[in-house]
């Protein structure tokens, strides 16, 4: 609808580069808005699994600046039911180089890094199969 005229703005959430924003980028002269501290930090109070983001100048054609906002890490969340083994197996599979580079080619933002500060905001342990792949590879203490 920005495209076409029909609408002056939009707000939207997605890893970034958002494929919408960078089509829009490219055919019409946009400007993204950074969110207020002040608002960040109720968003933040509101919702553990928020984060503050930014967006790198760059990301988006014309769009010189960063851009301040808020996101979401990407998280896979497992019952603590699933076996182990499973579940270590599952992250063996998204640290193999492989996957990694076709990851990173298909989510410009993907980063498995773990993030101990995230989990423990949002409430939620690390499962015993993913804790023991992260410790043994160093990832985290």
């Amino acid at each position: 609808m920005l495209r076409d005229g029909n609408i002056t703005g939009f707000f939207g959430s997605s890893a970034t580069p958002m494929p919408v924003v960078s089509e829009i980028s490219l055919l019409r002269n946009v400007k993204l808005l950074s969110i207020p501290d002040d608002v960040i930090e109720k968003l933040l109070k509101a919702s553990p699994a928020y984060t503050a983001y930014e967006i790198p100048a760059g990301t988006y054609n014309k769009i010189d600046y960063p851009v301040i906002t808020v996101g979401v890490p990407s998280t896979i969340i497992v019952d603590e039911a699933l076996p182990e083994e499973t579940v270590y197996k599952i992250i063996e599979e998204l640290y193999k180089p492989e996957t990694l580079k076709y990851m990173k080619n298909v989510y410009f933002a993907w980063n498995p890094i773990p993030n101990a500060d995230f989990f423990k905001r949002i409430g939620i342990p690390y499962h015993k199969g993913a804790e023991k792949y992260y410790r043994e590879q160093g990832l985290i203490d």
